[in-house]
C-alpha cells in the first residue's frame, strides 16, 4: 500500500508500509512531466475558492502539488465532488477525509509558505478549497500537476 511520495529533483519516490513496518522506499519512476494549474484563490471574506475541474485541469495527474501562500492563519481543507460537471451550487460537496494520521479527518492543505503532494484530489470530478472560517485577505495557492511514464 502506498503511503505518500517523496519529490526528489526530477525523481518520484513512492513510499509502502510492508506489515506493521516502517515505511520502505519501493520503487522510483521519473516524473516525465509537470505543468503549473492557474492560481486558485479564497478572495477576501469568504470561505470557497472557485472549482477546479479534473476533465480539464488534472485527469491525467498522478498527484498534485500545492504551494500555499506565505501568510495562512486560516486552515483551508479539500472538497470534492464526483461529477466533473458539478457547479458552486451543486449538492454533493464533500470534504476529501484520509487515515493518514490512524483517525478520519479531513485532508488540509500545508501551512503557510509550505507545499505537499496530494495524491487523492486527483480521483475527483472536481475540487475546490475551503476555509474553515471567512479568510482575511485573498489567500491565494499554487498547483502544479505531476505525472510519470
Amino acid at each position: 500500500m502506498r503511503i505518500g511520495y517523496i519529490v526528489c529533483g526530477c525523481e518520484l519516490y513512492y513510499l509502502t508500509r510492508v506489515g506493521q513496518g516502517v515505511p520502505k522506499l519501493i520503487g522510483v519512476k521519473m516524473i516525465s512531466s509537470y505543468a503549473q494549474l492557474p492560481p486558485i484563490t479564497i478572495p477576501n471574506g469568504t470561505a470557497v475558492s472557485a472549482l477546479v475541474r479534473g476533465v480539464y485541469m488534472y485527469h491525467d495527474a498522478v498527484g498534485l502539488m500545492f504551494y500555499s501562500p506565505a501568510t495562512l492563519p486560516e486552515s483551508v481543507y479539500f472538497e470534492i465532488h464526483q461529477d466533473e460537471n458539478a457547479t458552486d451550487t451543486s449538492s454533493g460537496w464533500v470534504a476529501l477525509q484520509s487515515y493518514a494520521s490512524g483517525a478520519l479527518a479531513n485532508v488540509v492543505l500545508p501551512a503557510a509558505g509550505c507545499a505537499q503532494v496530494y495524491q487523492e484530489v486527483v480521483f475527483s470530478g472536481c475540487f475546490r478549497l475551503r476555509s474553515t472560517t471567512n479568510v482575511g485577505a485573498d489567500r491565494t495557492f499554487q498547483a502544479n500537476k505531476v505525472w510519470t511514464t
